[in-house]
C-alpha cells in the first residue's frame, strides 16, 4: 500500500481522539473529539462512493466526497475516551470520562447511499441511543471493544479493571436488558489499560497497558482467563491488535518501538525501529504484509514485513536489530502533533487519521495507480529504446539524438554521440570549415548536431532552443568526467559557434553554466598539455634510441673470404716454406 494525502479537514472539531467507520456498506465516519458528543460524516472522502447503488462513473470520480458532518447529541456528559464498532457496522459502543458506557444503533434509510451522494438536506442515517450504563466503572473508562459476534462487550478503566458485558442486540424492546454485566476482573493490569482487541476466531483477547505489558486472555464461557504476558517494551503500550491470518500480535509503545509477538510462546519475534517518538497506533495492512503506525510527532510509517530480517539468528538477538526493509519504511507527514486515531477503510483503499492539531486527514491507496503508471512507462520506454536502436542502425544519428534529448535520456544521448565518433564508414555532409578544422569523425559529430538543431527548429523555435539548452546541461555533467569530457567539449564547441554571444546570454542560467564548465575545462586542458609534453619526450627518446641502436645483422651471417685474400695467404705460406728449405 502506498498512501497519498487526498483530503484534509480543518475545522472546529477539537482534538480528534477517536475515529471509526460505520454503516452496512461502511460508508460513514464517526468522530469523537475532546467533547461529550460524537460527529458523523455522511459523505466523507474515500467512503462516500461505497455501496451497491453507486455507479461506475461515481466510482471513477474521486472528488464526490465532502467534510459535511452532523452532531450527535445526547449520551455522555464528559469527554469520550474510546469508540468501538461491530462487524456489521450498525452497533457502536462508547466509553467516557463520566464512567458510563453508551450503546448506539445506526439506522439507515433505504435511500441513504443515494441521498448522501446527492447531498440531500435530509439526514439519511440516524444514531439512536439504545441504553446507557451509568457508573459502569469506578474510574474513567479507557477502552471498549466488541467481540466478533457482537454478543459481548469488553471494557476497561484507568484503575486497571476489565469487565465483560453481555450484548443482546435482538432485545431492543427492553433497553435495560440489552447491556448487562457478566464478569469483572480486578487488577488485570497495574496501570491504565489503553487498548483492547479480540482475535478473529473470537477466542483470545489482548489488553495493552501503561504498565509496559500486554496480556493475552482466553475468552471462554463468558469469562476471561490470562494465558500469557508479552513483556519487553520499555514504556507503556498504547496499542495492540491481532493478525487475521497468523497467531501473531502487534503492539505499539511509548518507547518508539513496534513489535510483533508469537502467541504460541509469547516471545517477541520482530522489532521495528524507526520512530523516535512514542507510537500510539499500529495496525496490519495488505493481508498482514504491511504495518501502519503513527507517532507523537505526527508522522505515519508504512512498514513492509513480507520478508524476514536478514539477521536470521536467535530471536533474542533480533530485538534491537532492525532489518534493512524495516529502516527503509515509507514516511508520511500527516499532522502537527500527536496522532491519536487511525481508521482503515474495510477494503484497505485508504485510511483516516486524526490528531491533537484538530485536523482530520484521508490518505488514498495509490498502489494500483502507480503500478499502472510504472507499467505504462516501462512499455513506452521499451518502445522508444527500440525506435532509437532502429535509428542508430540506419545511421540516422540526427534523428536519434533528437529523440533521445526530447525524451530526456542523457545516457542514451551520450552513447549515440560516442558511437558516432567510432564510426569510420559513416560519412556525413559537413560544412567546409568543419571538414578542414576537424578529423572526419569530429566533423561528422558537429554536422549531426547541426542537423539535430535544424530538425528541432523545423518543429518549433522554442523546442529547438529548449532541446539545445537541455543538451548543454548534459554537457555540463559529461564535462565532470575525463572519459566523457571530449564529447562535452565537442557539444560546447558546437553551441559556441552556432549561436552568437548575445543570443547565448539570453539563455536561462547560461552564465552559471559557464562557471560550472570553466574549472573542469581548465583541468582537461592542462591534462592534455601534459600529455603532449610527455608524448614529445617519448618521441625524442625514440629517435635517439634509433640512432644509437647497433645492428646485429653482421653477426647473424657466416664470414666469407675473398679469393685474392686466399691466394695471398697461400703464396706467403709457400714462400716461407721455400726459405726454410
Amino acid at each position: 500500500m502506498l498512501g497519498k494525502l487526498t483530503a484534509e479537514f480543518l475545522g472546529d472539531i477539537g482534538q480528534v481522539d477517536q475515529l471509526c467507520i460505520v454503516g452496512k456498506n461502511h460508508n460513514y465516519l464517526i468522530l469523537a473529539d475532546a467533547s461529550p458528543h460524537m460527529k458523523i460524516f455522511l459523505n466523507p472522502y474515500g467512503l462516500s462512493l461505497k455501496g451497491k447503488n453507486t455507479t461506475e462513473d461515481n466510482l471513477n470520480n474521486k472528488t464526490n466526497g465532502s467534510w459535511k458532518c452532523h452532531l450527535i447529541p445526547g449520551g455522555h456528559t464528559d469527554v469520550i475516551m474510546d469508540l468501538t464498532v461491530s462487524i456489521c457496522g450498525q452497533w457502536i459502543a462508547s466509553g467516557s470520562k463520566d464512567q458510563s458506557i453508551c450503546l448506539w444503533h445506526l439506522i439507515e434509510s433505504e435511500d441513504s447511499i443515494s441521498s448522501s451522494l446527492h447531498k440531500s438536506k435530509n439526514v439519511p442515517v440516524k444514531l439512536d441511543l439504545i441504553t446507557q450504563i451509568h457508573k459502569a466503572h469506578a474510574a474513567h473508562i479507557s477502552s471498549v471493544c466488541f467481540d466478533r459476534l457482537t454478543t459481548h462487550l469488553i471494557s476497561s478503566s484507568e484503575d486497571g479493571i476489565l469487565k465483560v458485558w453481555n450484548v443482546q442486540c435482538n432485545n431492543l424492546d427492553k433497553p435495560d436488558s440489552v447491556l448487562s454485566e457478566l464478569n469483572t476482573i480486578h487488577g488485570a493490569h497495574g496501570g491504565v489499560i489503553n487498548s483492547i482487541d479480540v482475535s478473529v476466531d473470537n477466542r483470545l483477547v489482548a489488553t495493552a497497558s501503561r504498565d509496559k505489558t500486554v496480556k493475552i486472555w482466553e475468552f471462554k464461557k463468558q469469562s476471561l482467563h490470562c494465558q500469557g504476558v508479552l513483556q519487553g517494551h520499555r514504556r507503556g503500550v498504547w496499542s495492540v491488535c491481532f493478525s487475521r491470518f497468523e497467531k501473531i500480535a502487534l503492539t505499539a509503545s511509548g518507547d518508539g518501538d513496534v513489535r510483533l509477538w508469537n502467541l504460541k510462546d509469547f516471545s517477541c519475534i520482530r522489532t521495528l525501529e524507526g520512530h523516535d517518538q512514542p507510537v500510539y497506533k499500529a495496525v496490519f495492512l495488505s493481508h498482514d504484509k504491511q504495518i501502519l503506525s503513527c507517532d507523537q510527532k505526527g508522522l505515519i510509517r508504512l512498514w513492509n514485513i513480507s520478508k524476514p530480517p536478514k539477521n536470521n539468528q536467535e530471536k533474542s538477538e533480533n530485538f534491537d536489530k532492525p532489518s534493512s526493509e524495516e529502516t527503509s519504511s515509507l514516511v508520511y507527514e500527516a499532522h502537527d502533533g500527536r496522532i491519536w486515531s487511525l481508521a482503515i477503510c474495510p477494503d484497505e483503499s485508504g485510511f483516516f487519521t486524526g490528531g491533537e492539531d484538530e485536523t482530520l486527514c484521508y490518505f488514498e491507496d495509490i498502489t494500483e495507480i502507480l503500478l499502472n503508471e510504472t507499467s505504462q512507462q516501462q512499455e513506452e520506454y521499451i518502445q522508444t529504446q527500440q525506435e532509437l536502436d532502429n535509428l542508430v542502425h540506419k545511421q540516422m544519428y540526427a534523428d536519434a539524438v533528437h529523440l533521445a534529448v526530447k525524451l530526456d535520456q542523457p545516457k542514451r544521448t551520450l552513447d549515440i554521440l560516442q558511437e558516432l565518433l567510432t564510426q569510420d564508414n559513416f560519412k556525413q555532409t559537413c560544412k567546409d570549415n568543419q571538414s578542414i578544422k576537424y578529423p572526419t569523425q569530429a566533423a561528422n559529430l558537429l554536422s549531426v548536431l547541426d542537423d539535430f538543431a535544424n530538425k528541432s527548429h523545423s518543429e518549433s523555435l522554442n523546442d529547438s532552443l529548449n532541446l539545445s539548452q537541455r543538451l548543454l546541461s548534459y554537457a555540463i555533467n559529461w564535462n565532470t568526467r575525463t572519459r566523457t569530457s571530449m564529447i562535452s567539449q565537442f557539444v560546447l564547441n558546437w553551441i559556441l559557434t552556432r549561436w552568437k554571444p548575445e543570443e547565448l546570454l539570453e539563455w536561462p542560467n547560461f552564465s552559471q553554466a559557464i562557471q560550472y564548465l570553466l574549472p573542469y575545462t581548465t583541468r582537461h586542458y592542462q591534462r592534455i598539455c601534459r600529455l603532449e609534453e610527455q608524448l614529445a619526450i617519448l618521441n625524442y627518446i625514440s629517435e635517439v634510441t634509433d640512432e644509437h641502436l647497433i645492428s646485429t645483422d653482421a653477426f647473424d651471417e657466416p664470414m666469407e673470404l675473398d679469393n685474392d685474400q686466399n691466394n695471398v695467404s697461400f703464396n706467403s705460406t709457400q714462400n716461407v716454406n721455400t726459405s726454410l728449405s
